[in-house]
């Protein structure tokens, strides 16, 4: 019951803007850390290097179906429309948007947001 009110502290809009910001940034983050050896920052390649770890912690206990909706909605070049992403996974509506919430939250929970 504690979690709940947790989750309640903080606006969702707050929390879900903030996780999408993340995911957003992980792409490129990510091959900052492949590029490792080219960096001269590494306090600043350090930060990443983290940040990155957390998302793929976050990212390791998803279906392929959730994983799926987050590579598309956030890890693409050019982000395609949520009713797209869910024809292709092929859920309905309200199925899909309750997938995506929840996902949202946990990975929300793992990068310290919630």
């Amino acid at each position: 019951m504690e979690q709940l009110v947790m989750f309640e502290e903080i606006p969702k809009e707050e929390w879900y803007s903030k996780t999408v910001t993340e995911l957003k940034k992980y792409p490129a983050m990510k091959l900052a850390v492949d590029a490792a050896d080219l960096q001269d920052d590494q306090e600043h390649l350090e930060k990443k290097r983290k940040k990155v770890k957390l998302i793929e912690l976050a990212l390791s206990p998803l279906t392929p179906e959730e994983r799926q909706i987050i590579e598309l909605s956030y890890f693409t070049r050019h982000k395609q429309k949520d009713v797209y992403i869910q024809r292709q996974v092929g859920m309905a509506h309200s199925c899909f948007y309750d997938t995506k919430d929840e996902v949202m939250r946990h990975i929300a929970t793992v990068l310290n947001i919630l």
